[in-house]
This record gives structure tokens, sequence and C-alpha cells, in this order.
């Protein structure tokens, strides 16, 4: 019984080091810059951490007294699909009722750059600070 729960331990263990090898790639800051549904040029901060991250959109003109989804930062769930690329969903709407939650799939390009695509399918570049 003990050598059982032994083995389970330690398949478990070599389990949660494989996944935090795999997530450490992303692991850090990055510039965000990508496009409105209307054309318009925006930029945004993803901060991934081993447990998670944030994501914030950064306002153009002061606007956000007026749009409550803009610089703030939004609790983020990050999971590593392959060594290569991470699934981020933005749960903002957890944060603050009305705005949209939304998803992105990334993909390491090298040691500071990533691109993907919305769930929309509008893509999306960010390099790491």
């Amino acid at each position: 019984m003990k050598k059982q729960l032994a083995i389970l331990v330690g398949i478990m263990i070599v389990h949660a080091l494989a996944m935090a090898q795999t997530v450490d790639p992303f692991v850090g800051t990055w510039s965000a810059k990508f496009k409105t549904d209307e054309g318009i040029d925006r930029e945004a901060e993803l901060v991934i951490g081993p447990e998670g991250g944030t994501w914030k959109i950064y306002s153009r003109g002061g606007l956000t007294r007026l749009a409550p989804c803009l610089d703030r930062a939004f609790p983020a769930t990050v999971h590593a699909t392959s060594a290569a690329e991470v699934s981020v969903k933005v749960n903002a709407s957890e944060a603050v009722p009305g705005c949209r939650n939304s998803g992105m799939v990334l993909k390491l390009l090298d040691g500071t750059h990533m691109a993907g695509t919305f769930g929309d399918g509008k893509p999306v570049s960010l390099e790491r600070r």
C-alpha cells in the first residue's frame, strides 16, 4: 500500500514539474498590439505568472471614465496547450459586470515574441518587456 502511494505521489510530482516547465517560457510581462472590430489600433499588457495572469487594455485619450473596461487589469487563466502554445481566458465580467470576457491562443515565436488570435479570429502580436 505504501509503495503504491509513493508511486502515485511520484507520478503527480513529475506531472506537476512537466506542466511547470511548459508554462515557464510564457511567464513574464508582454506588450500586446491588436485592432478592434472598428479597425482602431489598441495596446494592452498581458502578465503571465506561474498561477495565472492579468490582461489590461490601455485607453486612448483618457477614456477610462467613459469606458470602465479599459485601463484595468482583469484576471486571466493561462493553460499551456503545448511547449510552444498557451491558451488565455480573460475573466473581465467577474471583475466588472458588463465587461466582456475574451480568450486567445498564443504561440511562442522566440524568447521575446508571441503571436496568436482572439476567439473571433482577430490577430494579436506580443513582445516581452
